[in-house]
Parts: C-alpha cells; structure tokens; sequence
C-alpha cells in the first residue's frame, strides 16, 4: 500500500510540474504576442508631421507642423526657403535638446510655428519646404520636400504636387 501512495505522490507531483510548465510557456507567449502587437507600426510620414501653410494676410503667412507623440523633426532638416530667395522672411524658432545614442540634438515636437514676413511689393511666390524626422523608437524617415505657390492677390496657397514629396 506505501507503494502504491508513494507512486500516486509521484504521479500527481509530476502531473503538477507538468501543467505548471505548459501554465508558464503559454503564459509566455501570450505576453510575447501582446507585446509584438503593441509595437505599433511607425505613422505614414504626413501623419506623423502633419504640415499646413497659410496666408494669414498679404505679408504674413504661417507655416505649420503638428508632430504626433513620439515623434520629432530634426531641427536641422527643417528648411523653409522662398523663391525669389528675397520675397520672405523665415524665422525657425529654436528647437529642444535631446540626447540620443548620435549625440545631442536639435529637435522640434508637438506644434511648431513658422512665421513667414512677406515683402510688400510682391504678388506672388514659391516656398519650398524640406525636413526629415524619427519616431522616439527609432524609425528614421526619409527626407521630405514640398513646394508652394502663394498667391497674395487671390490669398491662396497652392501645393506644387509635381514636386516630389513623400
């Protein structure tokens, strides 16, 4: 009889390892699994950095990016330039350090705001618009380029879609 309870002691205590084990490795793939589904695929790059331009007045317009949570410009790859090169006047505002493993960086996030002064004796011109930005898990995006044309006798603002943009 002390057998046979030290065999059914025997049985049921590997029976437990057994369905502690299979417990323990479903556990682990179900939180693998979870954890792959979490990690977001990084925004298209016009979600990401949402950009808008508009003419606010005759000599004024706004240039406008709206970049998502964990996400950032380069400060340095961000260019707005007018054509003729004299026909506005740019001002970046400064961008916000941040350390990353290629060092300290210049970067702009949330909502920044690009004031453009207009000369008065122009009716029109193009800006062409460049930048470049990554996801706070590391997904780079490619250079963006962008060309406007502004219309101060009309107020409009028309994008160059020839231009190449991604």
């Amino acid at each position: 009889m002390t057998e046979i309870n030290e065999l059914r002691g025997f049985m049921q205590s590997r029976i437990s390892k057994g369905v502690l084990l299979f417990t323990l490795v479903w556990m682990w793939l179900f939180s693998a699994a979870t954890l792959a589904a979490t990690i977001a695929s990084p925004l298209p790059s016009d979600q990401a950095f949402t950009f808008s331009l508009n003419l606010i007045s005759p000599q004024f317009a706004l240039a406008e990016w709206r970049i998502a949570p964990g996400y950032y410009l380069y400060s340095k790859r961000v260019q707005v330039v007018s054509a003729p090169i004299d026909a506005a006047q740019v001002r970046l505002p400064q961008g916000d350090l941040k350390y990353t493993t290629q060092g300290r960086l210049e970067v702009f996030s949330g909502i920044i705001s690009v004031p453009i002064l207009v000369k008065n004796n122009i009716s029109q011109f193009r800006l062409t618009v460049d930048y470049q930005g990554c996801s706070e898990s590391g997904f780079c995006y490619p250079p963006v380029h962008k060309t406007y044309s502004l219309n101060l006798v009309n107020n409009t603002v028309t994008e160059d879609t020839t231009s190449l943009s991604n």
